[in-house]
C-alpha cells in the first residue's frame, strides 16, 4: 500500500531542454534542475533536500505560453513520483 503525502513548495526550475509531449495532449514534460525550494504554509516540502537536483516536470500545455518567456520558472510544485514533480501554478 502506498501512502500519499500532501506536499508542495515554491521552486525555481531551470529547464534543460524544450518540453516534450506528456501523458495526454493537455500535458507536457520537461527535464529541469530544481535550483531552490521554499515552504508553502500547510504543506510538507519534499523538494528542499539535495539541491540542486535534476527532475522531470509535468505541467499543463496551456501554462507553457507563460513559462517559455523566462529562463528560470518560479512556480509552485508537488512531488508526484520518483524524480518527478507537477507544476501546480505559476508564482508571480
Amino acid at each position: 500500500m502506498v501512502t500519499v503525502v500532501e506536499n508542495r513548495a515554491v521552486v525555481d526550475l531551470q529547464p534543460l531542454a524544450p518540453p516534450a509531449s506528456g501523458p495526454n495532449p493537455e500535458w507536457l514534460v520537461c527535464q529541469v534542475v530544481v535550483k531552490s525550494a521554499s515552504d508553502v504554509e500547510g504543506y510538507r516540502n519534499l523538494l528542499a533536500a539535495g539541491l540542486p537536483r535534476e527532475m522531470t516536470a509535468l505541467f499543463r500545455a496551456s501554462a507553457y505560453a507563460d513559462l517559455k518567456s523566462v529562463d528560470v520558472w518560479h512556480v509552485e510544485a508537488s512531488v508526484v513520483g520518483p524524480n518527478q514533480l507537477r507544476i501546480e501554478r505559476l508564482v508571480r
